[in-house]
C-alpha cells in the first residue's frame, strides 16, 4: 500500500507549480513529503538557504514534513543519499512510496547512472531505472520559472502564494 508521495524540489521559490504537484499527493489521498533539494549550494540559482525554503512550505503547508538533501557531482552518490534519506526519514519499505514528477524539457541532461550513459533524459529517469513507484504529471500550459520570478518578483508574483510572496518581499529588504 503506497502511503508517501515524495516531491523533490529547489523551492528557489517555492511557487504555484510546486503547490500544484503538492495539491495532486494530497487529492491521490497520500501524505505529502517534500525533499529540498541543492541544500549545499548558495549561488545565483539557489539564493535562498535551505531554512528559509522550508519556511516557505511551511507557509503554505504548515503540517507537511519536509527535509533537505544535497546535491552531488556523481548521479549514483545522489541516488544512494536519496534513498537513505528516505528511508531514515519516510519509511524502511520503499514500496509505500510514489515520486511524483514533473519534467520539464530543460531538464533535460546527459549523466551516468550505475554504470550506463543516458543522452537528453530527465534525472527522473534514475527513478524508473531502480524500479520506484513515480506519477509523472502531464506538462501545462502555464511554465512558471522560478528564475523569472527571482529576476522579475512583481511581475510574476501571481505565480506564488501571497504568504510567500510577502516573506521574499520581507528578505528582499532587510
Amino acid at each position: 500500500m503506497i502511503k508517501y508521495g515524495i516531491v523533490l524540489m529547489r523551492a528557489q521559490p517555492l511557487h504555484k507549480g510546486h503547490q500544484h504537484i503538492i495539491d495532486k499527493i494530497i487529492a491521490d489521498g497520500l501524505e505529502p513529503i517534500v525533499l529540498l533539494g541543492s541544500a549545499n549550494k548558495s549561488d545565483k540559482k539557489n539564493p535562498y538557504h535551505p531554512l528559509q525554503r522550508i519556511e516557505m512550505v511551511k507557509l503554505v503547508y504548515p503540517d507537511i514534513r519536509v527535509w533537505t538533501i544535497d546535491d552531488y557531482t556523481n548521479w549514483d552518490e545522489w541516488f544512494r543519499h536519496l534513498l537513505s534519506t528516505l528511508k531514515l526519514c519516510v519509511t524502511k519499505n520503499l514500496a509505500e512510496v510514489t515520486i511524483y514528477l514533473h519534467e520539464k524539457l530543460e531538464d533535460l541532461q546527459n549523466f551516468t547512472f550505475r554504470g550506463l550513459d543516458y543522452t537528453e533524459e530527465s534525472y527522473c529517469k534514475l527513478y524508473e531505472v531502480a524500479g520506484i513507484n513515480t506519477t509523472k504529471l502531464p506538462i501545462s500550459d502555464i511554465q512558471i520559472r522560478a528564475k523569472s520570478i527571482r529576476e522579475e518578483l512583481e511581475k510574476n508574483k501571481h505565480y506564488l502564494h501571497i504568504e510567500v510572496y510577502k516573506y521574499i518581499k520581507g528578505l528582499n529588504n532587510e
